[in-house]
């Protein structure tokens, strides 16, 4: 049976993986359509791999959390973690819904 460690680790790879595969997706229609809109969901999906990727090393270095002070830990605690990403998923949910907004229509 697999660590918990490890399976969070492959689950926010894969996440990360996942939303790289997305971004260029989305970056292709982009360009197929020529619809403007879709850089939103682009950013959207970027931001969600940075979200991951740095997750990602942070569980890597150092999964517990237990040992900040050490200078192979990841330089954020667990708590400051959770703030980034929820920055990370604010930001996401802006740029999901930035097509929407009135002014945002009238740029496009």
């Amino acid at each position: 049976m697999l660590e918990s460690a490890t399976v969070s680790l492959v689950l926010v790879g894969l996440v990360a993986v996942v939303s790289l595969v997305l971004a260029a997706l989305a970056l292709r229609a982009r360009s197929a359509s020529g619809n403007r809109k879709l850089e939103w969901v682009l950013a959207a999906f970027v931001l969600f791999a940075g979200k991951s990727l740095i997750t990602l090393y942070a569980l890597y270095v150092n999964p517990t959390q237990e040992h900040v002070g050490h200078p192979d830990s990841f330089p954020l605690t667990h708590g400051a973690l959770e703030v980034l990403n929820s920055a990370f998923d604010l930001a996401i949910v802006l740029c999901l819904v930035a097509p929407f907004f009135p002014f945002v229509r009238k740029a496009a």
